[in-house]
């Protein structure tokens, strides 16, 4: 296997960021609101999608970057982690 190359961490590290920021808003979002025992509709539907794939790819894809991305990917993990746990609890 070779190595990545700077182009393929780079879009990498900022998948992982936007996958972190959109998960927590998300979450953010939704405990603000209140809103957590509606069913999404029209914008909210397609937000909640985006936002269960990135949490999907936080919690079974940033584990296989932790060697290139260190603590990000460990942050993604735990926030992957911490919001299936809260939308379990909601």
């Amino acid at each position: 296997m070779s190595p990545l190359s700077k182009i393929q961490l780079g879009a990498w590290r900022w998948v992982l960021i936007v996958s972190e920021v959109l998960v927590v808003g998300y979450m953010a979002l939704l405990a603000l609101s209140g809103r957590h025992a509606l069913p999404p509709t029209g914008t909210a539907l397609v937000i909640g999608v985006f936002a269960g794939i990135a949490c999907l790819f936080l919690l079974f894809g940033s584990p296989f970057l932790v060697r290139s991305h260190g603590g990000l990917a460990i942050a993604g993990w735990c926030i992957g982690a911490a919001a299936l746990c809260i939308s379990s609890a909601l």
